[in-house]
This record gives structure tokens, sequence and C-alpha cells, in this order.
């Protein structure tokens, strides 16, 4: 998931301003730590991806959409 540059710059402001760690920033923002490691290292996101788009079973998918939606009723 790709966060957009304004949060990022929050969340790296927020560190900063109150002396987090990486660890404690993460936790309180429910993030990776390396998330936040690879932020301060190139704060804007990717705009590309490196790899091939991942094919998904299409079958697989409706079958577990299926009993998502009926544990939530």
């Amino acid at each position: 998931m790709t966060y957009p540059l304004k949060f990022r710059q929050h969340v790296l402001a927020i560190k900063e301003k109150e002396k987090l760690t990486y660890a404690e920033t993460a936790t309180r923002f429910c993030l990776g730590t390396a998330s936040l490691m690879r932020w301060a290292r190139r704060i804007e996101p990717c705009q590309t991806r490196d790899k091939p788009a991942t094919k998904i079973n299409r079958a697989a998918l409706i079958l577990v959409a299926n009993k998502k939606s009926c544990i939530k009723r």
C-alpha cells in the first residue's frame, strides 16, 4: 500500500518533534519500521512497479469473498 506524501511527512515530523524511535513511531501509526526507514531515505512514493502484476485465481477469490460475507452476517 502506498501512503500519500503528506501522511509520510506528518509521521516523520511527529517522530522528530517528539524524539521517538522508529519502533515507537511505527507502533503509534501502525506501520512497519522498515517503511519508516525507507521514508527517511526517500520520502516520495514510487509511481511505478518493478515487477509484473500478480495473477489471482478468480475462483479462489470468489470463494474467499463468499466465505467472508457469510461470516459478517
